[in-house]
């Protein structure tokens, strides 16, 4: 079983009714149904997916608090795709071993963060976000194994260097 097979009750099932309500960059209030975060994810995976990510792949991701966080991790566990969210109050040091651990395809961030992620594809956001809005809301049919990982998370780190601890479908 994959994860987003949990999430099916919720993204197909209630699809009318609210999931989200959150304030956008201009201070407005926004509402998203579960139907929404659904044709979302779709459209970024197929993105995600003709950009070349495949299954097992790494993509890290460093935003604030953004409704584009739960678009990239739906996307992700729709292709497979193994999530890195990246802390971000980490600056050079803590970033620069996760990455050397990690070994993310790209980064997912805003382009005023490009530069703390050298020698790593960066997405900015708000293109991605865009760009995956002219992509078809289908469903992605990728059959994942429940014991795939979903998502390497890092340790805060206190005893020494973050561990990167894996998550898999079952897992969660």
């Amino acid at each position: 079983m994959q994860l987003v097979d949990l999430f099916a009750s919720s993204l197909v099932g209630q699809a009318d009714e609210v999931a989200v309500e959150f304030e956008r960059a201009n201070g407005r209030m926004a509402t998203l149904r579960f139907g929404d975060l659904h044709a979302r994810s779709n459209r970024l995976a197929h993105l995600l997916a003709r950009r070349g990510l495949e299954p097992g792949d790494r993509l890290a991701v460093y935003l604030a608090n953004r409704i584009e966080f739960v678009d990239v991790l739906l996307a992700c566990l729709k292709l497979g795709v193994i999530l890195v969210p990246i802390n971000i109050l980490y600056r050079e040091r803590e970033i620069s071993h996760i990455l050397a651990d990690a070994r993310p395809r790209v980064v997912v961030t805003e382009r005023a963060s490009f530069e703390s992620f050298p020698g790593v594809d960066g997405l900015d956001v708000d293109e991605l976000t865009r760009d995956a809005s002219r992509h078809a809301a289908t469903d992605v049919a990728r059959v994942i194994d429940g014991d795939s990982p979903a998502l390497l998370v890092y340790t805060s780190g206190t005893t020494g260097r973050s561990k990167g601890a894996i998550l898999s479908h079952n897992n969660f």
